[in-house]
């Protein structure tokens, strides 16, 4: 359906009397197999950076703070220089391109920003690469990469420049952040390897969901808002999905299953 007609009929079914939602989003994927792990850094601290026009003054800022603590850090703008515009010391475009996993490669990690009201890909690309990634909250950046990523507000050339900072001098820190897509598990109750719902009122006990988030739960121990999620996620390559309680339990495997709950 093209992105007009959507525009129109999402609202109108968001703000309908009914309540159950008419209509859920599910944006196009991208195919893990298509971007498989980088094995290899370079060997000194490179930042590789993509955003819209608007945002590249903020991230040369960013940049000249990161290179206040990282003198031999360098920057890959991902894209053609301004017409006229001088490189800053440190600073080397792309260029045209077609393809971004040649460039994750020459990179540590990755910085975008902006608001990226379209689905910012390319972002999702370097998670399933394994590269660590910091992004701006704005668009939908921070609701793509979730806990997965970096998130710092929009406009805060000092936040940006922290967190980039970070990135290029923690490895503990990259590899915890640039987990390659397609590994590991997540485990959330109701399905075949936690088949018991009561168990929700532990986590609430062990985690301030509804002071924090506002995450309430129902007498039938379901989550509220709907559509929310509990789960243990475990990011170890040998990470298997498995069922307990016999038939009962792989039933609720295969509820799992198709809801994606056996996924990463």
């Amino acid at each position: 359906m093209p992105n007009e007609a959507l525009n129109s009929l999402v609202p109108r079914c968001r703000s309908s009397s009914y309540s159950t939602p008419l209509i859920t989003l599910i944006p196009p994927g991208v195919d893990p197999t298509d971007h498989p792990p980088l094995r290899e850094e370079p060997a000194g601290p490179v930042l590789a950076w993509l955003g819209e026009p608007a945002a590249l003054a903020g991230m040369l800022h960013a940049f000249g703070l990161v290179r206040g603590s990282l003198p031999d850090a360098r920057l890959i703008v991902i894209g053609s220089a301004p017409d006229g515009a001088r490189s800053p010391e440190g600073v080397s475009f792309s260029g045209p391109v077609t393809g971004y996993r040649a460039l994750f490669a020459k990179a540590t990690a990755l910085a975008i920003s902006g608001t990226h009201a379209a689905m910012p890909y390319p972002l999702i690309e370097a998670m399933l690469c394994g590269r660590a990634t910091v992004c701006t909250d704005s668009g939908g950046l921070a609701a793509t990469v979730g806990i997965g990523a970096q998130v710092v507000p929009p406009g805060d050339p000092g936040r940006l420049a922290a967190a980039c900072a970070a990135l290029l001098t923690d490895v503990r820190l990259r590899r915890e952040l640039g987990v390659p897509g397609g590994r590991g598990k997540r485990y959330s109750w109701g399905y075949g390897a936690c088949p018991d719902l009561e168990d929700h009122a532990t986590v609430f006990k062990l985690l301030p969901a509804e002071r924090e988030i506002g995450m309430e739960l129902t007498t039938a121990y379901q989550l509220v808002p709907e559509q929310s999620t509990a789960a243990i996620i475990v990011h170890h390559p040998d990470a298997k999905y498995y069922t307990v309680r016999g038939a009962a339990g792989e039933a609720s495997a295969e509820r799992g299953a198709l809801s994606g709950a056996s996924t990463r």
